[in-house]
């Protein structure tokens, strides 16, 4: 309750405009002409003041086109209001909840608003970008597993495509913090996907495989988004530091992309056992290369602490510091969930402890943790095969 949120409204504003556009897409050419419209849309996306005052279409409806482009004006006017609320020095939680309740009764729910996230955010077949994934749906019988699997397969497509609309490495504030709408949307979309899992897809395949590796896949996308919204972001359209925030983005656009990935290859290889992940995406990286790059960082880590404590050399402090940081941005996300606390903890107490005493105690305690961490890790089933080469005891 105590919490402003005049950034997140801030953000909301630029997904207005953004809806706007998508929409003026669909309306014919000859009505952009007969209402001028694209100089009207043009000046109500650039014009930061708020919504034009002159030349507002004021037709009455006569047929879905016209719908639409009055459907475009009233999301304008919320535009204006988000707009005038943002300038505020704060905005208090109800404030922003019933804002979202007046958008989403008044705009989203009407015939137009319905229609154009139908059109935006329901995939299907030729959403499929790879030809090999298009034709093993097109030939999936019988007609109700193909329809769920394909529906299934090009939704994933389009969220991979969304994580796409991410900048690449960037110093601008802004343009990083309305990042944070992709990962507010694919949060709920993956929401989505849980229940509608339980209430249509699981009652309308009763091919084995497919139930038990899309039971996988659901429960693995849950707990990578979780990582995401309740690690990576939070906090985030608070942020204003440029690196933090592209850390933080650059960090939840791979945790969910691998995720969802691994996903896409788990379900084709129902199918297809022998399909090699790479074929699908060139920069595919396995379970097996995760685990294996965690196992090696987790044991530099532990030989680096053991090392320090035995030789009690705490002028290495900075250069342990700096280790455990750079593997919290880098191989800690293909630690399991609930693991990162406790990590996080000792890395803050790290930072914050200073007689030799008790950085002789810590040391002690995060290297049986380390241990603890890399026996957990060892004892995968994708590393079976593959031996751990020292003594985690030693």
């Amino acid at each position: 309750n105590l919490k402003n949120f005049v950034p997140e409204l801030r953000i909301f504003f630029y997904g207005l405009a953004a809806h706007m556009q998508q929409a003026a897409r669909l309306v014919p050419a000859e009505l952009l002409e007969r209402h001028h419209f694209s100089d009207y849309l043009y000046r109500l996306l650039e014009d930061d003041v708020g919504w034009p005052l002159i030349n507002r279409p004021t037709i009455r409806p006569r047929n879905p086109d016209e719908a639409l482009i009055q459907f475009i004006d009233l999301l304008g006017q919320f535009r204006t209001l988000t707009f005038h609320m943002s300038q505020s020095n704060h905005l208090a939680y109800p404030a922003f909840v019933v804002l979202g309740r007046m958008y989403q009764q008044q705009v989203l729910d009407v015939g137009p608003g319905y229609a154009l996230l139908r059109y935006s955010i329901l995939p299907e077949l030729d959403d499929i970008p790879h030809a090999t994934v298009r034709n093993l749906c097109r030939n999936l019988a019988p007609q109700s597993l193909r329809y769920h699997v394909t529906w299934t397969m090009a939704k994933f497509y389009q969220w991979l495509q969304w994580l796409d609309f991410l900048p690449a490495v960037t110093d601008e504030i802004p343009l990083l913090k309305r990042t944070f709408m992709v990962f507010v949307l694919l949060h709920h979309e993956i929401k989505q996907f849980d229940k509608l899992w339980e209430s249509v897809h699981a009652k309308n395949l009763d091919e084995l495989p497919w139930v038990e590796t899309l039971e996988a896949i659901r429960f693995a996308l849950q707990m990578e988004m979780k990582k995401v919204m309740h690690r990576e972001l939070v906090g985030f359209p608070e942020i204003h530091r440029a690196s933090t925030l592209y850390t933080r983005m650059e960090n939840s656009q791979g945790i969910i992309r691998n995720a969802v990935q691994q996903s896409l290859v788990n379900l084709v290889r129902v199918v297809h056992p022998e399909l090699d992940g790479r074929s699908l995406f060139p920069s595919f990286q396995t379970k097996l290369e995760e685990s294996l790059k965690l196992r090696q960082d987790l044991w530099v880590l532990k030989r680096m602490t053991r090392d320090i404590w035995k030789s009690r050399a705490f002028d290495r402090w900075p250069e342990l510091i700096h280790r455990f940081r750079l593997f919290r941005n880098t191989s800690m996300r293909f630690l399991m969930y609930r693991d990162w606390r406790q990590l996080d903890e000792f890395i803050d107490q790290l930072q914050n402890v200073r007689s030799a005493a008790a950085r002789s105690t810590l040391l002690d305690q995060l290297s049986a943790f380390l241990g603890t961490l890399l026996k957990e890790v060892n004892k995968r089933a994708v590393l079976h095969g593959h031996p751990f080469p020292y003594r985690i005891e030693d």
